[in-house]
């Protein structure tokens, strides 16, 4: 699973919005899968890559 954001001004805030697409992103993913995230069974997770593009000046 693979997630990007680009971004033009720098904020600490991208961290916190990374997470919550990922978080958004797992919680599709099971649906889709029809996991059952409450059961004994372990489910698989997919490996998140996260990345940020800074197009701005540093």
């Amino acid at each position: 699973m693979i997630l990007t954001e680009a971004q033009t001004t720098w904020t600490m805030n991208i961290i916190i919005r990374a997470l919550m697409y990922l978080v958004q992103s797992y919680h599709e993913y099971f649906e889709r899968r029809n996991d059952n995230l409450y059961g004994s069974k372990k489910v698989k997770l997919p490996k998140p890559e996260l990345y940020v593009i800074f197009t701005g000046k540093g």
